[in-house]
């Protein structure tokens, strides 16, 4: 068997974890790292595998094609399905989507030993809450790869603000990768050059200060510039407005709105939440 070769930062997913969260920014070789570090395990002792995402809606979605290429590079003794892997040891790749629709499915695999959840970011907190009392055998474990969008989101206030107790937590770029593309360099460079947000968040891992596509993205960005993003007074003897953008899958949004003395207007609070009815 040809020995398995990772970035140093990856030496933890052969160390004992309820949890392994790797996140960072793009060509950090999260992906890569965790099929190479599963197929190898899996060849070595029998272990049932689910790979999971918030949304499959075929096989194409998973992370299938990804472990089928990495066991033909290694020449790994498996037997490559259409809808799973498995070899004569006993151990068996399964494929799971984690949204609503799935969770009565994902409730019948309660004997996996790890569980590998990738594009995390994506992962709602329903489904969190779903799956993680359900990988219940002893010694199992949960790995977490992605790439962040905003603070706020479950996945990152899960596991990187508030981390379990014996988490395994690490982020990793594409300055942790010794065999990044180079190919990309230029394409790297010339958007730390003319988007340095964006470089911010895509290459380097941080979380955006405000969603993608967000409407008044800029005006918002303007505000903080100009310290006008602080802590306002709420007057009581004065109404309060509010105005709403509701929604259940997507977040429902209520903003908090008071008039001054100065024809000025202070938002003195917000309330955001999905599947919720009050």
């Amino acid at each position: 068997m040809n020995q398995v070769e990772l970035p140093e930062k990856f030496a933890g997913l052969f160390e004992p974890h309820r949890f392994k969260v790797f996140y960072g920014g793009r060509d950090g070789a999260k992906s890569w790292s965790f099929a190479d570090a599963l197929v190898h395990l899996g060849a070595r002792k029998p272990l049932r595998i689910v790979c999971a995402r918030e949304f499959q809606n075929s096989i194409e979605e998973s992370v299938h094609h990804l472990l089928a290429s990495r066991i033909d590079h290694y020449k790994l003794p498996y037997t490559v399905e259409k809808y799973r892997i498995y070899n004569a040891l006993g151990t068996e790749f399964i494929f799971k989507g984690l949204s609503k629709q799935d969770a009565a499915a994902i409730k019948s695999l309660e004997g996996a030993d790890i569980v590998w959840v990738e594009e995390a970011q994506n992962v709602s907190e329903a489904s969190w809450k779903n799956l993680t009392p359900t990988v219940r055998k002893e010694g199992s474990e949960i790995w977490v790869s992605f790439n962040p969008d905003v603070e706020d989101a479950p996945t990152y206030q899960r596991f990187v603000v508030n981390p379990p107790p014996g988490a395994l937590v690490v982020k990793v770029n594409f300055s942790d990768n010794p065999w990044r593309s180079k190919a990309l360099d230029a394409e790297r460079e010339h958007m730390r050059l003319t988007d340095p947000v964006a470089y911010d968040n895509v290459w380097e891992g941080n979380c955006r200060s405000f969603a993608e596509g967000a409407f008044f993205q800029k005006e918002m960005q303007d505000a903080a510039k100009l310290s006008r993003i602080t802590m306002v007074p709420h007057d009581p003897a004065k109404r309060v407005w509010t105005f709403w953008d509701l929604g259940w899958g997507d977040p429902a949004s209520i903003w908090f709105v008071q008039p001054t003395d100065t024809d000025m207007f202070n938002v003195i609070d917000y309330w955001e939440g999905s599947n919720v009815t009050r």
